[in-house]
């Protein structure tokens, strides 16, 4: 099966259980993916990340309901899983500017999020278009920081950047380091939506660690490789190409393993001109 048809396949079993508890890890097993990159293709092809779209669904049904029926708000909250009364208030006034009260007063036409329809050439995406380098990458080594995140911490909080806002200023410090630097991503064994970051760099051979670094080894593996040419501001662009065009209509399947990004000396953070590399473990 696809990744396009496994994501067509997880909306609809999303639709017909809306009403019940729905967990990424449940969704991710569904599809034989990591939760990890499971996250990053339904949002590169959907939109929205997983847990998003399921609320925003639930929260335009609900106000159907509203509309529709004579049901108490209490029951529908809990229909669609809200843990009580007051949440789902909340969240409903967020999402709509008005009370669940209000919506049904008024009989008001709320629609926020239909269910999603996934098009294997995504208007979304205009022409964007890389073609990657396959490569087979030997073992080896790093030394840096690392931190636990999710996606939303990372947008919320800027998590990755000011890890390495802390990161280069110590770099220097690190012995037998190559030059240039890695972003490393790690998913496996951690609860949710969660993943390992590490600001790093490969080393030779580990020395003594620095105070507040970690050293990891990363095993041989084969990788897509796309390369990301401009300002890092653009970098979401490249990752929905990746993720929410290329590897759904590709033929390779994605390893739960490490997936990094090389910043070498092609790497000009502001620049047109600025390179980094994208590697994304396959079988």
């Amino acid at each position: 099966m696809s990744y396009f048809e496994s994501m067509e396949q997880t909306i609809d079993y999303i639709e017909s259980h809306l009403c019940e508890d729905i967990t990424l890890d449940e969704l991710a097993a569904k599809a034989h993916l990591s939760k990890f990159h499971f996250h990053r293709i339904f949002q590169a092809m959907v939109g929205d990340g997983i847990m998003e779209y399921i609320r925003l669904r639930r929260l335009t049904l609900a106000g159907q309901q509203l509309r529709q029926t004579t049901k108490r708000v209490m029951d529908i909250a809990f229909d669609y899983q809200f843990s009580s009364h007051e949440s789902f208030c909340r969240a409903f006034k967020k999402t709509f500017g008005v009370t669940p009260s209000e919506c049904r007063r008024h009989k008001l036409g709320l629609f926020i999020r239909g269910k999603a329809i996934l098009r294997r050439d995504d208007s979304r995406l205009g022409g964007f278009t890389l073609e990657p380098k396959i490569i087979l990458k030997d073992t080896f080594t790093v030394v840096g920081m690392e931190v636990i995140t999710t996606q939303d911490d990372n947008n919320t909080n800027f998590t990755i950047p000011k890890l390495w806002s802390r990161f280069n200023p110590r770099a220097n410090e690190i012995a037998n380091r190559n030059t240039g630097g890695l972003g490393l991503c790690v998913s496996e064994g951690f609860e949710n939506d969660q993943f390992s970051y590490m600001a790093c760099c490969e080393v030779s051979s580990v020395g003594t660690i620095p105070d507040g670094m970690v050293a990891r080894t990363v095993p041989s593996c084969k990788y897509l490789v796309f390369t990301h040419k401009g300002s890092v501001d653009n970098l979401g662009e490249t990752y929905n190409f990746i993720y929410g065009k290329y590897i759904p209509n590709a033929n390779y399947e994605i390893q739960t393993k490490v997936d990094f990004e090389l910043y070498d000396e092609r790497f000009k953070p502001d620049s047109p001109d600025s390179e980094m590399d994208i590697y994304i473990p396959i079988k």
